[in-house]
Parts: C-alpha cells; sequence; structure tokens
C-alpha cells in the first residue's frame, strides 16, 4: 500500500510533463483533487489494520513505530497534495522515509528489550 501511495505522489509530481506526453496515469485520469482523496483513503486502511495487529498482538513491539509510520504519511500526502508545484524534496521525505523510520523501529526494539530484563 506505501508502494502505491509513493508511487501516486510522484505521478502527482510529474502530471504536467505525463500529460504533455500523452502519458495516462491514474492521477491524470482521477485529477489532482481525487487523488489527493484516493491517497488519504489508501493511508487510511492501515488503521484498521494497526487496530487488529495490535488487537491479535501483532507486532506490538513496533506499534509507535507503525502509528508514526501511518501520521507521517498524511503529513507528507497533506504537504505534498498542498503545493502548487511538488519539487524535488519529494524524494527524500517519501522515498527516504526509511532513513528515519529504521532508528526509530530499532530504538524501540531496544527499549523493549532492556525493559523485559
Amino acid at each position: 500500500m506505501k508502494s502505491i501511495i509513493n508511487t501516486l505522489l510522484f505521478d502527482m509530481r510529474d502530471i504536467e510533463g505525463d500529460r504533455a506526453n500523452g502519458i495516462e496515469t491514474l492521477v491524470i485520469k482521477l485529477g489532482f483533487k481525487r487523488s489527493k482523496k484516493l491517497l488519504l483513503a489508501l493511508n487510511s486502511t492501515f488503521i484498521p489494520w494497526l487496530l487488529l495487529t495490535y488487537h491479535f498482538g501483532y507486532f506490538t513491539r513496533y506499534m509507535l513505530v507503525l502509528l508514526f509510520a501511518i501520521v507521517n504519511g498524511y503529513v507528507y500526502i497533506l504537504h505534498f497534495t498542498g503545493k502548487k508545484q511538488i519539487g524535488q524534496d519529494i524524494d527524500l521525505v517519501v522515498d527516504g522515509e526509511w532513513l528515519y523510520t529504521l532508528p526509530l523501529a530499532l530504538i524501540s526494539k531496544f527499549f523493549r528489550y532492556s525493559s523485559k530484563r
């Protein structure tokens, strides 16, 4: 799901070039506003998934990291779809999301193990 969201965001950045070259992407078919709503809806599918995994005891060690990833998804979707023109900073924020999520996961794992001792 994250890959689809990220791909659609990059398509939103390239909408003018794709349109000029006759490339029909989902973003061009839906338009900018409907694509933004779709991105928010897709990101929202993570909420019931997170609740179910919590209920069944999966990924409990990483709940805060997963919650952060969901909130971060909303933040960058709203940030980049609120701009007239999406610049190159989307590359670092979206494709580089693991740069700040991975250390958070490692810290979460460390504190979880250290609290059991």
